[in-house]
């Protein structure tokens, strides 16, 4: 379920999502930034990685209709191999104009 557009923007904003839900996507998203920044550091040339795009990206599929749910408790516990295949094949694969992953992209952590 997704709220109506903003009259000026295309895309749907992501649906409510209840508190504990919305912790444990904080908690996604800072295990993500460590584990981006460990391989490549910000510097001058290259930005600090983006925690609110990559919030956005997970919330809005995780309460997309399209697309089948995270386990997020899951997600957390995941192994390094299987958390990087899920939150960053995501971020790459999700279409943020349709709310759905492309490619045939299936998380290991969907429900």
């Amino acid at each position: 379920m997704t709220t109506p557009p903003h009259p000026r923007s295309p895309r749907p904003r992501p649906a409510y999502v209840p508190a504990e839900d919305a912790r444990l996507i904080a908690k996604i998203v800072l295990r993500a930034k460590a584990m981006a920044e460990a391989v490549v550091p910000p510097t001058d040339n290259i930005p600090q990685y983006d925690s609110v795009a990559l919030t956005y990206i997970l919330t809005s599929y995780h309460t997309s209709p399209n697309c089948p749910q995270l386990n997020l408790e899951r997600l957390l516990r995941a192994d390094d191999f299987d958390f990087t295949h899920d939150v960053f094949g995501i971020k790459i694969h999700f279409d943020r104009t349709t709310n759905a992953l492309l490619n045939n992209f299936l998380p290991r952590c969907a429900r």
